[in-house]
């Protein structure tokens, strides 16, 4: 599994790179590793624009804008390269960034035998996923900018120690004394 300065650094090559980019097409090779139909991410993903990427613990977030909608974020597409996944970008066939879990796949012509989905981003821009054991995830958030278990997770802010429930044990505990 990719610790987190390998995580934030995939973010930010990613960011560098593919911001203001517009998805033109997806090709998922791969149904496993996706967390829905593919017809139904291709609906959530194609012609929109990825106006930023952010990082949630490992998980990527590729927040999507639909261009001429006016309207904010509408999804995000949300990645986890887990153990063995990688993401490739190349641009006129030759690899502008990878990042994830370093093989010697990642110098292959893309895509490869490890591809699980091409993201095209322009006529000559191609995303790669690539993940050798299948255990990477891939999963939309229509209609939302982040999935509602993150929002509720940065919206709390932190108990204090007097604040938190106590469990049994340490209620018994101090019982006893």
């Amino acid at each position: 599994m990719p610790e987190l300065p390998e995580a934030e650094t995939l973010r930010r090559g990613l960011a560098a790179r593919i911001t203001g980019l517009r998805i033109t097409a997806l090709e998922v090779l791969d149904r496993k590793i996706s967390g829905g139909p593919g017809d139904a991410i291709k609906r959530d993903v194609v012609d929109h624009q990825i106006s930023r990427v952010a990082r949630r613990g490992k998980v990527l977030i590729l927040f999507l804008h639909e261009p001429g909608s006016g309207a904010g974020e509408p999804g995000s597409l949300l990645i986890h390269p887990k153990m063995t996944g990688q993401l490739v970008l190349t641009s006129d066939g030759a690899t502008m960034f990878a990042g994830g879990h370093p093989t010697p796949s990642m110098l292959r012509p893309m895509p490869n035998a490890t591809t699980r989905a091409v993201f095209r981003l322009g006529p000559a821009c191609c995303l790669y996923h690539n993940d050798a054991r299948r255990l990477a995830r891939r999963t939309c958030s229509a209609g939302r900018a982040c999935p509602a278990t993150c929002a509720a997770r940065r919206s709390s802010a932190p108990q204090s120690r007097a604040a938190r429930p106590t469990s049994a044990r340490t209620a018994s505990n101090a019982k006893a004394e």
